[in-house]
């Protein structure tokens, strides 16, 4: 995920009539840093991902201020996953820390 442009990743997520994509991206994300495997664990050429997982988080959150005070439910689905990704990170960040 390091070569990857999240501004243009997140605008083609948000260009989606649903969170279908969105939802799948953060099951892939999630599966492929090994989150909710027992026995295996993030890899060390995956460390450097953490930071372009960080920024679409944000992505997420800042696209819940701007829907701020605008009575459109899709905030609950923007913070919603926001929240999954910050418990990626959580994840991610305990696992480079242990590995240290």
């Amino acid at each position: 995920m390091a070569n990857v442009d999240v501004g243009k990743l997140f605008s083609w997520l948000e260009a989606e009539a649903d969170f279908r994509m969105d939802y799948k991206l953060l099951r892939f994300l999630n599966s492929r840093y090994r989150k909710n495997i027992v026995n295996e664990d993030l890899q060390p050429n995956d460390f450097d991902d953490v930071a372009n997982v960080r920024l679409l988080q944000e992505k997420y959150e800042q696209k819940c201020v701007s829907l701020q005070n605008s009575f459109d439910r899709r905030i609950y689905k923007y913070k919603h996953i926001a929240g999954e990704y910050e418990k990626l990170i959580e994840y991610m960040e305990e696992r480079i820390e242990a590995a240290k």
